[in-house]
């Protein structure tokens, strides 16, 4: 007597992994911070001290800041420039002007 078996395809395991990572991928971005400005002491009109370390596409300045990323126009590389924040973007981009 024969027994017919259904192979396996595998077909209902790939369902559920997928079905779980996308339950796992809505969860994580439920999780996270919905603040539109990184969390940080830094704000407008803030004196800041930024060491010049690159020049951008525009010729602006670009300098850090902690973990933020600063733009100050008529500066050189290695200046080290007392600036004024004057924007602070979502993405960690910071405007700011010579002091």
């Amino acid at each position: 007597m024969k027994h017919n078996k259904k192979k396996n395809t595998g077909k209902g395991i790939d369902s559920f992994i997928e079905s779980h990572n996308r339950r796992l991928t809505t969860h994580v971005y439920q999780e996270k911070n919905t603040d539109t400005k990184p969390q940080t002491d830094i704000r407008e009109g803030q004196e800041i001290k930024v060491r010049i370390k690159a020049i951008g596409a525009k010729g602006d300045g670009i300098g850090k800041y902690k973990e933020f990323t600063v733009i100050v126009a008529n500066t050189k590389v290695n200046d080290d420039v007392d600036v004024i924040v004057e924007k602070i973007t979502s993405t960690n981009l910071v405007f700011a002007r010579i002091k």
